[in-house]
């Protein structure tokens, strides 16, 4: 993309862009409208995800695209990150990997979030995020958000790589502005 205000920010206009990519390649090679179709996607993609696989079926229920769409597969996704914000201080201490004290400051973490998402304040309702997922970590001795029984995960490489995930998001934001994030 050379004009930057032309960068999609939402899911709608991802999927939308999708739909028009997977119309041009059913079109130009038709051996693609025969063979079973799955949509797969993993963690933040599963966002776009189940959105582009309603678009795709209603574009084939209207005649627009013809391809044996078999269905969408979704693993690890992260659909609603403010539902996982919003249960993060519920689930460990649950599970006691977290204290009274500690249940408090991580539950008044995930409103304060959620009141950035009510007031359509995405940059703010990031960083909060970052820093609950900060507030996780130093609570947990890093417990790993995908196997929490497994601990001190600061020096492997997905932790490092998680980090720059973070400072690459900051990035765009700052840069673009706000994006439906969470």
């Amino acid at each position: 993309v050379d004009d930057m205000s032309l960068l999609t920010t939402n899911v709608s206009q991802i999927s939308q862009d999708l739909l028009t990519i997977h119309m041009a390649l059913a079109k130009k090679y038709t051996f693609m409208q025969q063979l079973p179709y799955w949509v797969f996607s993993e963690s933040y993609g599963g966002k776009m995800t189940a959105n582009f696989g309603v678009v795709l079926y209603d574009a084939i229920a209207n005649g627009d695209i013809t391809i044996n769409f078999q269905g969408v597969v979704l693993g690890d996704s992260w659909i609603s990150g403010i539902d996982y914000v919003n249960t993060w201080p519920d689930y460990l201490y649950a599970l006691t990997l977290i204290d009274n004290n500690q249940y408090n400051e991580l539950t008044a973490t995930a409103n304060s979030c959620q009141e950035a998402i009510n007031k359509g304040q995405w940059k703010e309702s990031t960083n909060i995020w970052a820093q609950m997922e900060g507030q996780i970590d130093n609570y947990t001795n890093n417990a790993d958000f995908y196997y929490v029984l497994q601990f001190d995960f600061s020096q492997q490489p997905i932790y490092q790589n998680q980090q720059k995930d973070r400072k690459i998001i900051e990035n765009i934001t700052e840069t673009y502005g706000d994006f439906d994030i969470l």
